[in-house]
């Protein structure tokens, strides 16, 4: 296993060979995020998760299998967290609210970055450095 030996452009490669045969399958997305996410690349992470939701929500609308939409809502609680770790946090804010949950961290961080946001579109550069360290 590519991985396990920490092979990390051959194991890209199986994965991207896997997606190309099954565009659809969400789990090869998902492992594609769990590989870009050891490699932190949080970019790519975040549009391999993005897809993986995308396509859960998707095979939804056909079945609504119970399993189908617990793993589409542990998928986006895990988006919702890397977007906190990238600091998109009203990004996170929306993904949780579309899971009807608030979480702290996501809200702390969402006020924090648009208070230090609007402190820095007053030019008031200490109290924008201020809400950052925090």
């Amino acid at each position: 296993n590519a991985l396990m030996e920490r092979k990390f452009t051959d194991a890209e490669s199986y994965y991207r060979q896997a997606i190309s045969v099954e565009p659809t399958n969400s789990a090869n997305h998902y492992k594609l995020y769990n590989l870009h996410k050891r490699m932190r690349s949080y970019g790519d992470a975040l549009g391999d998760i993005t897809t993986a939701c995308e396509l859960l929500e998707k095979s939804e609308d056909g079945s609504n299998s119970g399993k189908n939409k617990n793993k589409t809502m542990e998928y986006k609680r895990i988006k919702a967290k890397l977007l906190v770790n990238l600091g998109r946090c009203e990004d996170a804010v929306s993904e949780y609210k579309s899971l009807n949950e608030v979480n702290e961290d996501a809200t702390n961080c969402a006020h924090v970055t648009n208070a230090a946001l609007s402190a820095y579109q007053q030019s008031d550069w200490s109290s924008a450095i201020q809400h950052f360290g925090n």
